[in-house]
């Protein structure tokens, strides 16, 4: 790894149809990237989200045998980005 880099687990590109349950918010989405202790989603429109907050997410493998991910998580960072979107980072809690 290199010296510069400060996350102990490697970030993997996807593009993969997401859904983010927060209480009985549900939030249609995208992942963007995926690394083993959580992933980065990406929404079109501002979702009143803050950081700390714990859902679900179901995030899709892209059809055939894998079965999509299923996680319980806690939101690290919620940030507006370029476009009128939404980052939310999430940490992975426990795998379902």
């Amino acid at each position: 790894m290199h010296h510069s880099e400060k996350r102990d687990f490697k970030r993997v590109p996807v593009e993969s149809a997401t859904t983010l349950t927060v209480g009985q918010q549900i939030f249609r989405c995208t992942c963007v990237d995926l690394s083993t202790t959580g992933a980065k989603l990406v929404l079109d429109d501002p979702s009143g989200l803050h950081t700390q907050l714990t859902g679900a997410v179901v995030i899709q493998s892209g059809g055939g045998p894998t079965a999509p991910l299923e996680a319980e998580v806690t939101l690290i960072r919620v940030q507006g980005i370029d476009g009128g979107k939404e980052e939310i980072a999430v940490h992975f809690d426990r795998l379902l």
